[in-house]
């Protein structure tokens, strides 16, 4: 048979930390109750930080036939300061591995039409994810994709284009349209 306590307060006798149970224990709160935190919640889940979006200072001239590293060496947000604006990448900080959320867009600043246009995700200087297309009249490349990211684990973009000559990765024209941003989802 359960035993019931009831009050109204508990306060641990030391005045530092209450425990409620013990190792292998099973908490539960049932359906209708209501846990309401007013102080600092902690070991429950992820916060979703890291969390960051970088984009170019200036556009990036994109050579013929070329994979050139797109310079992102501007943060719009980035909660844990990742961005290495020397190399033009974000790094995974101390302690920050786990599985994250990456988007990535690179518009090629042009209305001449070619086929050829690869926008990359490189992961620790080789290629994780890319997207092949033909440039069409200010085309954008974009895509998503789940990476499991361990710390110093370091990420870039590149873009490849076909045109016959120079192409600028745009920054912006009417919002953003090149950038690398994502979300630690697990640890």
């Amino acid at each position: 048979m359960a035993s019931i306590l009831k009050v109204d307060k508990l306060d641990p006798q030391s005045g530092t930390d209450l425990e409620i149970g013990t190792s292998g224990d099973t908490i539960t709160i049932p359906s209708g109750a209501t846990i309401v935190n007013s102080g600092t919640a902690t070991g429950f889940g992820v916060t979703n930080t890291p969390n960051f979006m970088i984009r170019q200072g200036t556009a990036t001239s994109l050579a013929d036939g070329t994979r050139t590293k797109v310079e992102l060496n501007t943060a719009i947000f980035d909660t844990d300061s990742g961005l290495d604006a020397a190399n033009d990448r974000w790094t995974v900080p101390t302690g920050k591995g786990g599985t994250y959320f990456i988007t990535y867009a690179l518009r090629f600043e042009t209305d001449v039409d070619f086929d050829g246009a690869n926008a990359l995700v490189y992961k620790n200087a080789a290629a994780l994810y890319s997207i092949w297309g033909a440039e069409i009249y200010y085309n954008t490349f974009s895509g998503s994709f789940l990476a499991v990211l361990a710390e110093a684990d370091y990420l870039e973009m590149y873009g490849l284009q076909r045109s016959g000559g120079a192409v600028n990765a745009s920054t912006s024209d009417y919002g953003l349209q090149t950038y690398l941003g994502g979300v630690r989802l697990t640890t």
